[in-house]
């Protein structure tokens, strides 16, 4: 833990080392997942993937390249945030793809919650929470930092319609070094 606290405090500074390897996401997200049981479970949710729009399943691979500590802290403070915003009985989809015309992968996390207006404006800013229970404000602002620091960057979509889309860009090759 104080490691990663430190890691994220290098980020902030753009002073960390970044050294990017093979990393399975969807042996990540299962992981993941598998971790926010509980939640899942205490809400009747589930959570479905998608590559390129085709569902798959814990066998399947979907290699990208990473830091997997820190990309694993960055989908799972999103897909906690996701599944805590859910209405009870529905499902978190999370989608992956590429992008065509850039070299990113795409990760969507689609939830039917829906992002106070609150907060929209400051969603990734550091100590921002919409006062749920136990919430710091720091998940979706480390998720960032990390998603910046492999070069990518978080977006996202929130509307009473459609719910929630985060949306995550990776690049396909990030560069090893300081950033």
């Amino acid at each position: 833990m104080i490691d990663s606290s430190l890691d994220l405090f290098k980020m902030e500074e753009n002073t960390y080392y970044l050294e990017p390897k093979e990393v399975d996401l969807i042996k990540c997200l299962y992981y993941i997942e598998k971790e926010l049981s509980i939640i899942k479970k205490n809400k009747s949710l589930s959570i479905s993937y998608k590559v390129e729009e085709k569902t798959i399943s814990e066998n399947n691979s979907y290699i990208i390249f990473g830091e997997q500590v820190h990309l694993e802290t960055l989908f799972s403070n999103l897909i906690k945030n996701a599944l805590e915003a859910s209405p009870n009985g529905s499902q978190v989809i999370i989608s992956i793809y590429q992008n065509k015309h850039e070299d990113f992968h795409i990760i969507d996390i689609h939830n039917l919650g829906v992002i106070p207006s609150s907060i929209k404006d400051r969603f990734f800013d550091r100590y921002v929470t919409s006062k749920k229970q136990g919430g710091t404000g720091l998940g979706t602002y480390s998720a960032l930092l990390i998603a910046k620091t492999h070069g990518g960057n978080i977006t996202f979509t929130s509307s009473e319609e459609d719910g929630t889309h985060l949306i995550i860009s990776l690049p396909k090759k990030p560069k090893v070094g300081i950033f």
